[in-house]
Order: C-alpha cells, then sequence, then structure tokens
C-alpha cells in the first residue's frame, strides 16, 4: 500500500509544479498583451487633437469622429475629383487625337529657315498643330510638335517633314557652296 501511495504521491506534486508554471506564463502572457494594448491606445491618443481625454473610452470616441470626418472629406475629394476628370474629358473632348513629332537638324544652314519649312510641310499635309517647342543654334536645329491627327497618320506626317528638311538643307549648303565658289 505504501509503494502505490508514494508512487501516486509523485506525480501529483509534478502536476502541481506544471500547473503553477503554467498560470506563471499566462500571466505573464496577459501583462505583455496588456502592455501593447495599452502602448496603442496612447499612440492613438498621440494622432488625436490637443485635448482628447486619456481613458480608453474618450480615446475610442474621438477617434471615430475622427475617422468619420476624414471619410467625409475623401467621399467630397472623390467627388471634386471626377468633377475634375469629367471637365478634363469634355475640354479633350471636342479635339481629335493628337501625337508629337521630334526632330533635329545638326549644323542648319539656318534654323529660321528649317522651322518655315516645317510650318509650310504641315500647312501642305493639312495638319493643325497644338504645341511647338524649338531650338536654334548654329550646331543644331531642334522641335517638338504636339500635332492633331490619328495615330497612324502621325508616322507619315513624321517621314514627311523629315524628308522635306533634308532636302530643304541640302538644298541651302549646295546653295551656299555654289556661292563660295563664285566668290572665289
Amino acid at each position: 500500500m505504501m509503494k502505490f501511495l508514494t508512487r501516486s504521491w509523485h506525480p501529483r506534486i509534478e502536476i502541481q509544479e506544471h500547473e503553477k508554471e503554467r498560470g506563471f506564463r499566462h500571466m505573464m502572457n496577459e501583462r505583455v498583451r496588456r502592455e501593447r494594448q495599452k502602448q496603442s491606445y496612447m499612440a492613438l491618443h498621440s494622432m488625436l487633437p490637443f485635448g482628447t481625454k486619456s481613458d480608453k473610452k474618450s480615446i475610442i470616441e474621438m477617434a471615430s469622429k475622427e475617422i468619420q470626418e476624414l471619410n467625409g472629406f475623401v467621399k467630397e475629394l472623390k467627388r471634386r475629383n471626377l468633377e475634375v476628370e469629367a471637365s478634363l474629358v469634355a475640354v479633350k473632348g471636342d479635339r481629335p487625337g493628337g501625337a508629337k513629332i521630334r526632330l533635329s537638324v545638326p549644323n542648319p544652314a539656318s534654323g529660321l529657315d528649317s522651322m518655315v519649312e516645317v510650318l509650310k510641310c504641315l500647312k501642305t499635309l493639312g495638319l493643325k498643330t497644338r504645341t511647338i517647342r524649338s531650338n536654334f543654334s548654329a550646331q543644331e536645329f531642334s522641335t517638338e510638335l504636339e500635332i492633331e491627327t490619328e495615330m497612324g497618320r502621325a508616322a507619315e506626317a513624321e517621314k514627311a517633314i523629315k524628308r522635306t528638311l533634308h532636302l530643304h538643307e541640302v538644298e541651302r549648303k549646295l546653295l551656299q557652296h555654289f556661292e563660295e565658289g563664285r566668290r572665289s
């Protein structure tokens, strides 16, 4: 009988030790959870307007009001954005598609004459320009044109303008060379 009691007594002591350890781990985990929760409330409180009480109920109520207010701002901004987009579509709606053409001529005989030739070519092709940006120097004539046309026709227009510019430059350089030869 004694043997039986001693055998059954030891496991109970071990079970009690194990339960104490488990209870201690649970207590520590709960403390850590509460500390994290406290830090979260403090972080939320720091984002709220000055003067908000620091108790949990006040923090939650004020945060809820702030979120509702911000949602209202988001809705208003979305509404305004739609209005702006609609007005842009209305403005763009009456204009046909467009394309950009970039051209450059190294060492042009005359940048101004080159630009005039580009404009003549556009007129001959029946194209309208929206914007023209040009740079003139002795080393290079460059321009960027935004034209009103379909995309397929833009490549065609670019080729025609480049051909016109090339022919114009060859012609001008030949004339300059011929005039210099006559003077000599």
